[in-house]
């Protein structure tokens, strides 16, 4: 009986061990893959969230020009229901005006 809890005992020990390695590794990769994206620069003039379509909205409260009319639209549609705040600074989205 006590040889059977010395290898549980051993087996988990060795369990821990190797989930301990494993984060540790993914740790590192993730920080690297973090430093990589940090230095690479964003396209300016391009919505910050969707990534793809020309910033034309400013968000009200914070200010900021740099989301897609659409994204604005969806940011301001969802504060109501679930009351999201803008990504990048956190500010409320109370309305959003089209710049041209």
């Amino acid at each position: 009986m006590q040889q059977m809890l010395q290898l549980m005992f051993s087996m988990q020990m060795d369990m821990q061990r190797s989930l301990r390695q494993e984060a540790a590794s993914a740790i590192v990769n993730n920080t690297s893959t973090m430093i990589t994206t940090i230095n690479q620069p964003m396209n300016a003039g391009h919505c910050t969230i969707c990534l793809t379509a020309i910033a034309d909205t400013v968000l009200y409260r914070c200010g900021h020009l740099c989301v897609c009319y659409m994204c604005g639209l969806n940011l301001r549609e969802t504060r109501s229901t679930t009351g999201v705040k803008y990504p990048i600074c956190r500010a409320p989205v109370d309305d959003i005006l089209r710049v041209y």
